[in-house]
């Protein structure tokens, strides 16, 4: 068998020919002959194709997209909202409001004492369910005072009131409802000749006490106990606690009130027959209460007549004995 060589030139004419397939099988048998053309074609081809594509799409792909998207929106985002949304707010807010309200109440505020001063008293009266209501003025009076009596559960009752020059009080009677508690409030509406008006409150109550019993009976807001023993009592009788009922005139010097004037009062003839005890509770005004002692309103003498007094600090409180009904009060060292 006789072996051809063609040459380079004709070898590239044969592809573009309907005959390419021939002289391309033709070149490849004769690559062991010359061994110049089959050096050229396996070399370039192989090295191209596998280091291009596998190398560049894995490398720029995945390294973009995990690297710029997290650090980019987790530090952005929650940095400006605490911070700007918290410090702005109640910084404003509380620093203008409590600095202007206090400083313009505290000017226009004044306490002036009253041009006068009311006495009221509530007095258990000979008929059971019934009080008299009494009112005395430091100065004189236009008319007669105007008394409202509030009982506990009930609408108001008008009260009318006539003056006893013997006494200089103004007095008036009014019936209670039995089936309603015996306390409530007295409001008493007063003109001086110089036409100053004065408004007075009070409260109230009443307490029925057994004579052949023992008996602990309250004031109606709580500050005054009475223990009464059994035959301490001529009678049956009603007692009653009304503050600042009666005119008292000035403490004792260096003391000051913690509690009272309270004024207990009974029905109209009765009388003790021995001592009870007296209990009068306060607070403890600048630690006053250690030197305190419980005082009777003499009005004979117009002096406070002090009475040998047990303080029990702890529980705000100071007893003694009485051997009379009265106006009575914690006095202590300033």
């Amino acid at each position: 068998m006789t072996t051809h060589k063609m040459p380079p030139s004709l070898a590239f004419v044969a592809m573009l020919k309907p005959g390419a397939v021939l002289a391309l099988a033709i070149l490849t048998s004769c690559v062991p002959v010359t061994g110049t053309t089959p050096t050229a074609l396996s070399t370039e081809t192989p090295t191209i194709l596998p280091t291009g594509t596998p190398t560049s799409l894995p490398t720029e792909t995945p390294t973009p997209l995990p690297t710029g998207t997290p650090t980019s929106l987790p530090t952005e985002t929650p940095t400006p909202l605490p911070t700007g949304t918290p410090t702005a707010l109640p910084t404003e807010t509380p620093t203008a409001l409590p600095t202007e309200i206090p400083t313009a109440g505290a000017i226009v505020v004044i306490l002036e004492p009253a041009p006068f001063t009311l006495y009221v008293s509530i007095i258990p009266a000979a008929v059971e369910n019934r009080v008299q209501i009494s009112v005395k003025a430091s100065t004189a009076l236009s008319g007669a005072p105007q008394a409202q009596v509030f009982q506990d559960g009930s609408t108001p009752v008008l009260v009318a009131l006539t003056y006893e020059s013997s006494t200089g009080l103004y007095t008036g009677m009014v019936d209670l409802d039995p089936s309603l508690p015996l306390a409530g409030t007295v409001i008493v509406t007063a003109q001086d000749t110089a036409s100053h008006t004065v408004e007075m409150f009070t409260n109230f109550g009443l307490a029925k006490v057994l004579a052949g019993e023992d008996n602990i009976v309250f004031s109606n807001d709580g500050l005054v106990e009475l223990y009464l023993p059994a035959g301490s009592l001529s009678n049956d009788a009603y007692v009653s606690f009304t503050q600042n009922g009666a005119e008292t005139g000035a403490l004792p010097g260096g003391l000051t009130i913690l509690s009272g004037p309270h004024t207990i009062q009974a029905s109209p003839g009765v009388t003790l027959n021995n001592t009870i005890g007296l209990t009068l509770r306060c607070l403890d005004i600048g630690g006053t209460l250690s030197t305190a002692q419980i005082y009777r309103w003499d009005a004979a003498t117009e002096q406070w007549i002090p009475l040998e007094s047990n303080v029990l600090q702890d529980h705000g409180e100071v007893s003694t004995a009485i051997g009379t009904f009265g106006t009575y009060a914690v006095l202590a060292k300033r």
